[in-house]
């Protein structure tokens, strides 16, 4: 489902990733993607002088005996947000994926093999 957006310089990560993932593992992929993703281009606005990415580029044609100006927008990306958020969602997932191991095992402590079907008489009235 989401093999297409798996890009090349996340292949070496897959499987380490995969290894590490249980009932909803595509979506714990991606997530640790996109965490990876953050704290690489933290680290990379860490080296910036002042931190800020650039967001924008306008270029603007010059006028006959004008030079162009060129316009470039700047902004400060909030990382640490990001990356709680992903770890917030990663955690959600990995509750998630213990909830659904829990269920799956007591569903198969209780299974007797069979189907249990509860009659209900119509009506109610004892008749």
């Amino acid at each position: 489902m989401y093999g297409d957006l798996i890009r090349a310089d996340d292949l070496p990560y897959v499987a380490s990733i995969q290894g590490k993932v249980g009932a909803v593992d595509e979506e714990l992929l991606i997530a640790r993607l996109q965490l990876r993703r953050a704290l690489k281009a933290q680290a990379r606005a860490d080296d910036l002088p002042d931190g800020m990415e650039v967001s924008e580029v306008i270029e603007r044609e010059a006028a006959e005996k004008l030079a162009g100006r060129n316009e470039v927008k700047r902004k400060l990306r909030d990382y640490p947000a990001i990356i709680n958020t992903m770890l917030g969602r990663i955690e959600s997932l990995e509750k998630t994926r213990l909830d659904l191991l829990k269920a799956d095992k007591a569903l198969a402590a209780n299974d007797s093999g069979g189907f249990v079907f509860t009659v209900h008489r119509a009506g109610g009235n004892g008749a």
